[in-house]
């Protein structure tokens, strides 16, 4: 997930601390994630 959207993580920054807020900064909400890709997989 990390890679595909092209998210760095910093020295120090674990994936699963940094997963939520990515996500709502991209998406803005985990919701809109969730149907996002849920959308994407219809196609």
């Amino acid at each position: 997930m990390f890679e595909h959207h092209g998210w760095v993580l910093e020295p120090g920054q674990q994936y699963m601390h940094q997963a939520a807020a990515r996500i709502v900064d991209t998406y803005g909400s985990v919701q809109a994630f969730e149907a996002h890709f849920l959308a994407e997989g219809r196609k």
